[in-house]
Formats: structure tokens, sequence, C-alpha cells
């Protein structure tokens, strides 16, 4: 068989659709980890919310804890007791916008079904816990606050508690 030539045109077509492809991907993927950290951190803030109002904990709690989860997470940045205080404030500023408890109790199901997985289980085991939360529920009901970052929230609540 004889090697059909491809055109440059044709190459460069193909290789700006597969760039655009890529860029796409990377674009799509850094906004599900946006989101997932913000679910994540609205989550912290939201059990601090109930520890300390609900539960009377004292404040040193935070404190406490940001040296626990620096220690049990060295390799990760976020977990300092002073963004632990943004957490709290980003879940109470937005307390009635996201989905609470509800996805993680099933999220802690799903992981507790993961451990002692059964013979004629259905779910992929190879699936992370929180791929399939995000496949079956919406973590966030309101779109675009999922897609701001982390960091210009904390600018927008410094704003808030600066001109309050």
């Amino acid at each position: 068989m004889k090697k059909q030539s491809i055109s440059k045109q044709d190459y460069k077509t193909w290789l700006f659709n597969l760039k655009q492809s890529i860029g796409n991907a990377r674009l799509h993927t850094s906004f599900q980890v946006n989101a997932n950290m913000l679910f994540v951190y609205w989550f912290i803030g939201n059990q601090i919310i109930q520890k300390v109002e609900k539960e009377k904990w004292g404040s040193g709690v935070i404190k406490q804890l940001a040296h626990d989860l620096q220690k049990a997470f060295p390799d990760t940045k976020g977990f300092s007791e002073r963004n632990l205080k943004y957490m709290r404030q980003f879940a109470g500023i937005y307390s009635d916008l996201l989905i609470g408890q509800e996805p993680l109790a099933q999220l802690e199901n799903r992981t507790k079904k993961r451990i002692q997985p059964s013979s004629n289980s259905t779910s992929p085991i190879g699936q992370e816990p929180l791929a399939q939360l995000q496949n079956s529920e919406k973590l966030f009901t309101q779109k675009p606050l999922s897609q701001i970052s982390w960091s210009h929230h904390v600018a927008l609540m410094d704003k808030i508690k600066n001109n309050a």
C-alpha cells in the first residue's frame, strides 16, 4: 500500500483542533478541581460552625484543627488557622447556596461500602467516591460560585469584612 501524504494545511488544522481539545480539557479539569476544593472548604467551615456554635466548643478548636490537619496532610497547603477561619466565614456566607450534609453523608456511605466490596457489586471499583458523588449530585446549586477561585472568594470576604 502506498502511503498518502498529508498537506501542510490539513496538518495545521488537525494540530489546531488537537491543541484546542487539550486546552478545553485542561480548563474543564481546573473548574472541577476548584469546585471540589470549594466544596471541601465549605464543608470544613460548616463543621467548624456546627462544633463551635451548636456544640459550644471553644474557638481554640480552630487552632488545634489547623495544627492537626497540617500534620495529617503535610504536602497540602490551605489548612492554616487563618484559612480555616475563612472556611468558616465562607460556609456562613454561602450557607443556603450549597448542598450540605446529605451529599457528604452519601460520600461517606459509599466510602464504607467501597472498603468491603461485595462480589456482585456493580459500582466501578476504580472510581473515587467523590467522582461517583459528582456524577449523581451537584455540589453547588450556583455554578458561577464554583468557578470563582478560593483566593478570589477570600478577597471578596475581606472586602465584606472591611466594609461591614
